[in-house]
């Protein structure tokens, strides 16, 4: 019908014009589409604005318009380059420009750092805005924002003072200027204006949630309280608000009066009379289903005109729990009620995702699409499409996983199961950028959403920001004091910045919570700390009590090696490689223990079979070789890099080992340098990558090149004798054999290999 009330309009465009001048008929586009957007028929006026572009692709005003279009209906990146094109050809419009540089001060607010350069672009947006308005209000108040984001709080007040003295009615401004006034120190200032707000506007909720954030951060939990009641005292019927105060008591463990409040609300159905879904879908948002579904249940009674949407929820519900015999019955319910809703067949079918195989779920997708073709604006049938792709699991078919989850989030920006399946696809990917926006943008709605908390904890940690990631973590395991995933993440985290003590608590307490990877944490701990025997004895024991548990006789494994017990460690992956033969890992490690027994016939055995196990993946050859080289056998070495080259030509380790050895042993020193810069493309900051090419540089008589690389290791590494003796070869060549000594003697103090002290020393014989 759409489609034909837009053909129809066109017609009557191409009919009525006085003449098919591009011009004319641009602007009849432009103002036909107009009509439609003013009574919210965004699509369609977004068509008829792509018409004008098709007859004028130079006309700013139909670039103008169709941002907005677009910004209706949520396409974000389109809308900002709609107001991008908007702005280039159209230099007097100033609501574009205000448009663009707020889309732009909002993806800099969510990461400073991925769009550092939108910065100078908003900063020269406010610029041509104050060249036609000195006293602009949107100039001001944008160059506050920025100012915020990067916590010059100092100048923030200064901006937001001066917008708000243009335009005192603005509440954003207002509140923006309360909340640095707050971060700068100037709390009195604050609460000043906040009073001056709410009295002014006591229905505006921000203002409100800003000071409840402010008391709860300093710990002014009666204040907190204080403030909510009186939110509740000026804006009594407004039932989100109540479920607000519920959660408040919950997260100040006075459960009696959460329990209060919320039934305050379903006592009261004439006042609330969806009461039984605000409080179902509270409960639900806590993971409390049992009583979300009490709640649905009691809501089907009482309100039986919202049959569906209760039938929906309880369905979801019981998903998430996995009672998939629960959620079939009220599917067939709701299907039963709605026959002709593609929605509600789309949960029938989604029932048959869990435990599905690659096969059945293309066959669900197959039944999923024209079931999207028909309602293509029903979110949950997007969103499951989405998991059947999630399921084939290849690169592909991930990818179109996504673009459903992003279109189901498009269509319903609030649905956070779709939010959360984008964000494990994120992690898994590694963009740990884009995960911690998506776990913040599910927090700010559900903070009590575990899988965020974590996912962003690990986005944090991934990206370097340990001290928040911390944060992150320590709230998931106060407000989840038995969650183990957040434990087992925090010791992790204490483990990799080698706070032994701080990972030993939580692996502790993970294994009085009966948790295997309590006893592997505990195990590794003490290994780092040198107490290997304690790690043994812990492992044995575990597997004494439980000896099919793969990960003790692993966590045995790696201690025996770590002690010394290297026929122990290779019996242990025996084991191992018997119960899981496909395993290349195991068998690298079996190799391992082999080599260092000097049983060199069964470690290339087992470095066989490891690549039997994966044959595509060239671990295995570069572990022989690593074992060859420091064994001083280049030659082996070199075949085994060569190997793994085979594999995978552009694998970075394998390119600089190769260039290494040859640069070592001065030969093909013209494909050890292309090596050694292929390598670097892929690893532009790794130090034996750089140490590689600085060699090479020594090898080639480019001593100048090789100085300057190796002054730089020193100082990045300086516990790392081979920079030092390389630095010290470099200081030779160049004549300075004073320093050249030196250097050789902090080499020797820095725990130098085998091989290495004796190039130390044949070097320092040359020397005198």
């Amino acid at each position: 019908m759409r489609h034909r009330l837009i053909a129809a309009t066109l017609a009557c465009l191409l009919t009525s014009a006085c003449s098919f001048d591009p011009k004319v008929m641009r602007e009849r586009y432009v103002k036909t589409g107009n009509k439609y957007f003013n009574r919210g028929r965004y699509k369609e006026a977004a068509m008829l604005y792509r018409h004008a572009l098709e007859e004028d692709m130079r006309y700013g005003e139909a670039w103008y318009r169709l941002g907005l279009t677009d910004m209706r209906l949520h396409n974000d990146a389109a809308a900002r380059e709609d107001m991008n094109r908007a702005v280039d050809l159209d230099r007097d419009n100033m609501d574009a420009m205000v448009k663009l540089a707020e889309m732009d001060v909002a993806l800099y607010t969510v990461d400073p750092q991925r769009f550092k350069l939108l910065r100078s672009e908003v900063q020269e947006l406010i610029g041509r805005i104050e060249l036609k308005d000195p006293d602009s209000f949107d100039a001001l108040r944008l160059s506050g924002y920025l100012a915020m984001v990067e916590g010059n709080f100092k100048l923030a007040v200064v901006k937001f003072r001066q917008a708000n003295a243009i335009r005192p009615q603005d509440q954003a401004v207002t509140l923006a200027l309360i909340q640095v006034l707050f971060a700068n120190g100037q709390p009195g200032d604050a609460l000043g204006l906040s009073e001056a707000l709410i009295t002014r506007d006591k229905t505006f909720a921000p203002v409100y949630d800003l000071l409840y954030g402010v008391y709860m951060k300093s710990g002014q939990t009666e204040k907190a309280e204080e403030i909510l009641q009186r939110k509740l005292r000026n804006n009594p019927a407004v039932g989100p608000y109540w479920i607000q105060l519920a959660e408040y008591y919950r997260v100040t463990n006075r459960v009696p009066a959460m329990t209060a409040v919320l039934e305050r609300l379903t006592g009261d159905l004439k006042t609330f009379p969806n009461a039984p879904m605000l409080v179902g879908d509270y409960f639900s948002q806590i993971r409390d289903f049992d009583r979300a579904a009490g709640e649905y249940s009691q809501g089907l009674k009482d309100d039986p005109g919202e049959a569906p949407l209760y039938l929906r929820k309880m369905a979801t519900i019981f998903m998430a729990q996995g009672k998939n015999a629960e959620a079939a019955k009220v599917v067939d319910a709701l299907v039963t009620l709605e026959p002709g809703d593609a929605g509600a067949r789309g949960m029938h079918v989604a029932l048959e995702l869990p435990g599905a195989t690659r096969d059945k779920a293309q066959k669900i997708i197959g039944e999923l699409q024209p079931m999207i073709e028909r309602q293509p604006d029903n979110f949950e049938l997007h969103y499951f499409l989405g998991r059947a792709y999630g399921i084939k699991g290849d690169s592909g078919s991930m990818e179109e996983a996504r673009v459903q989850y992003e279109e189901a989030l498009r269509l319903n920006p609030e649905y956070v199961p779709a939010r959360l399946a984008l964000l494990r696809i994120e992690v898994g990917r590694g963009e740990y950028s884009k995960a911690a926006t998506t776990a913040q943008q599910v927090l700010a709605t559900d903070p009590g959403n575990l899988e965020a908390r974590l996912s962003n904890a690990t986005a944090l940690a991934q990206m370097g920001d340990t001290d928040h990631a911390r944060q992150e973590l320590q709230i998931a395991v106060e407000g989840n004091p038995g969650s183990r995933d957040a434990r087992y993440q925090l010791a992790t985290l204490d483990y990799g910045q080698r706070d032994f003590r701080g990972a030993e608590a939580e692996f502790q307490a993970l294994r009085t919570l009966g948790d295997w990877r309590g006893v592997t944490g505990l195990a590794d701990c003490w290994m780092e700390e040198g107490n290997t025997q304690a790690a043994i004895r812990i492992l044995y024991d575990a597997l004494q009590r439980d000896p099919g548990r793969d990960a003790y006789m692993a966590g045995l494994a790696r201690a025996a090696f770590k002690a010394g017990q290297y026929a122990d460690a290779a019996r242990a992956y025996q084991v191992l490689v018997t119960r899981e033969p496909k395993n290349a890992g195991y068998y690298i490690e079996l190799g391992r223990a082999k080599w260092n027994m000097n049983d060199t016939q069964g470690a290339l055995a087992a470095f066989q079979s490891a690549q039997k196990a994966s044959p595509g993946d060239p671990t295995a050859f570069l572990t022989l070789a690593s074992l060859q080289a420091q064994a001083g056998n280049n030659q082996e070495a070199r075949k085994a890099y060569q190997e793994a080259l085979k594999l995978q030509p552009d694998n970075p380790v394998a390119l600089s080992r190769v260039a290494y050895l040859n640069a070592q042993d001065g030969v093909d020193l013209d494909q050890a340098f292309a090596f050694a810069q292929d390598a670097r493309v892929k690893l532009p900051n790794d130090p034996d990558v750089l140490d590689t090419l600085a060699l090479i540089y020594l090898k080639k008589n480019l001593v100048d090149d090789g100085m300057h690389v190796l002054q730089d290791l020193v100082k990045r590494d300086p516990e790392r004798a081979v920079f030092h003796l390389h630095y010290a070869m470099a200081l030779y060549q160049n004549g300075d054999t004073d320093r050249a000594r030196a250097e050789l003697q902090t080499a020797l103090r820095s725990n130098p290999s085998a091989l290495e002290r004796n190039e130390i020393t044949r070097l320092m014989a040359r020397i005198g």
